[in-house]
């Protein structure tokens, strides 16, 4: 009798812990995600790139706007040359100059030449009574020059910004510095555009799913207009008009995005209105404004995170191409678009790329990074994958 007694009372344990093992949908959702890693790093990068942009000033060495027109176009990777044990030189390509510099490569000032002969091609230097000679005749070809100290050649060595990591732009800005402050930008403008996507995705789909008929009908038409025009041109024409800022584009962004998100609302609201607790809720006489947020929308909410993560990669797209048109975030404000816009010259493209790779990279790396996450939302909200 006792032995029964026990086999069921751990039979009964077992039914219990069985039970608090029920995990709900959002940890089942997560414990999937977990499983796909290009998703996790994914969600790193986004974190790390939002932690940046949050903490910008805690993280950056200078502000933003802090100008130095003496070290401005410094290369983040530094062609130098040890003059004696104190004096330490990086080589300017782009106007032939010497900067003084510690020796672990931190920027002090520039260095102004005793002599300067364009013609022959050459700088004649004085660090501490030693003629030091800067012969740039094939520095274009070579990508340095040649130095000399009382007719020796001084050797050249690489060595990288320990002042300014990603170098400084053409007013002698930190590059690495509007790169994060850049990040506060484009993250703002992807987020801010997207809520204002979704809620009226939200508010136009779900009313015309739930209604249909006559109101379906032209909220759905009114949203095929909306959707046919060229969305990069309509943006540019009412940014020319109302004139470019950050909250403008964000407005724009958001009020003319909205069609898509509503139709994917419309078409899942069409689909669970005719399902069984739709009825129970008609039968117990809830308002059509309780039914839709507390019954229709929940059901809803995964298509709706997965289209709010892809949307905002194309947000942050759409907002570089405007800056970097000049119709998006205005200098001295940095954003990754205007980095790049700012550094259009065929010069810069082949001499500087400290000045676009990185802004670039940030774009490329972020983008990819929200799309890759909402095509991982999307796998692991799924409720027909059973692995």
């Amino acid at each position: 009798m006792s032995s029964d007694m026990k086999t069921r009372k751990q039979d009964e344990g077992n039914i219990t812990n069985e039970k608090t093992r029920i995990d709900s949908p959002t940890r089942v959702a997560f414990r999937r995600l977990k499983k796909s890693k290009m998703s996790m790093v994914s969600l790193v990068v986004i974190a790390l790139f939002m932690l940046m942009a949050i903490f910008a000033p805690f993280v950056t060495p200078v502000g933003y706007n802090d100008l130095n027109m003496r070290g401005n176009e410094i290369s983040a990777n530094l062609v130098t040359f040890q003059i004696d044990e104190d004096n330490f030189v990086l080589y300017k390509l782009k106007d032939h100059s010497f900067h003084a510099i510690t020796e672990d490569a931190r920027y002090i000032e520039r260095v102004d030449p005793l002599k300067r002969n364009r013609k022959e091609r050459y700088n004649i230097y004085d660090f501490n009574g030693k003629e030091v000679i800067m012969d740039y005749t094939n520095a274009r070809a070579v990508g340095f020059p040649i130095v000399t100290i009382d007719g020796q050649a001084v050797t050249m060595e690489r060595r990288w910004n320990r002042s300014n990591i990603l170098g400084t732009d053409n007013l002698g800005r930190d590059v690495y510095t509007r790169i994060v402050y850049g990040a506060r930008i484009s993250l703002s403008v992807g987020l801010v555009a997207v809520a204002i996507r979704v809620f009226l995705g939200i508010l136009i789909g779900s009313i015309a799913g739930y209604y249909g008929g006559k109101i379906d009908n032209i909220l759905m038409r009114f949203a095929d207009m909306v959707m046919c025009f060229p969305q990069l041109l309509i943006i540019i024409t009412i940014i020319v008009i109302v004139g470019p800022s950050i909250f403008n584009v964000m407005i724009v962004l958001g009020i003319l995005g909205w069609p898509g998100i509503a139709r994917i609302v419309r078409g899942q609201i069409l689909s669970l209105r005719e399902q069984e607790f739709m009825e129970a809720a008609e039968a117990l006489g809830l308002s059509d404004f309780r039914k839709i947020f507390r019954h229709l929308l929940p059901n809803i909410m995964a298509s709706v995170v997965v289209f709010a993560t892809i949307g905002i990669a194309g947000a942050i797209l759409t907002e570089a191409a405007l800056s970097f048109l000049g119709l998006g975030v205005q200098p001295p404000t940095p954003s990754w678009g205007n980095m790049i816009q700012a550094a259009r010259s065929i010069y810069a493209l082949q001499r500087q790329w400290w000045l676009w790779v990185p802004p670039g990279l940030a774009i490329f790396i972020t983008v990819m990074s929200f799309n890759i996450l909402g095509d991982g939302l999307r796998d692991a909200l799924d409720p027909k994958l059973k692995k």
